[in-house]
């Protein structure tokens, strides 16, 4: 399976899966589903990365520039908000 090319079709799907999001925050779930849906090939931490880069691209598109938090982490939560992970 190649991560990358479903990182990159995700990526340039974004308009129109994301079409009524506005923040990372709200993204994340409907990224979740869009995956799970779409590619229930992925484990879930490959779908963890997937959206994790998916997101970093979205960021470096400035495509949440309007609501964007420029303290959010790629989970899209603020620094105060983010748990630590658990292993």
């Amino acid at each position: 399976m190649d991560l990358e090319l479903i990182i990159n079709e995700t990526a340039d799907q974004a308009d129109d899966i994301l079409a009524e999001v506005t923040s990372r925050k709200e993204a994340r779930p409907v990224l979740t589903e869009y995956l799970k849906e779409n590619h229930p090939e992925l484990d879930p931490d490959d779908r963890l990365i997937v959206m994790a880069r998916v997101l970093q691209i979205l960021d470096e598109e400035e495509f949440f520039a309007t609501g964007a938090n420029e303290t959010d982490s790629v989970w899209g939560e603020t620094a105060d908000e983010a748990e630590e992970p658990t292993l």
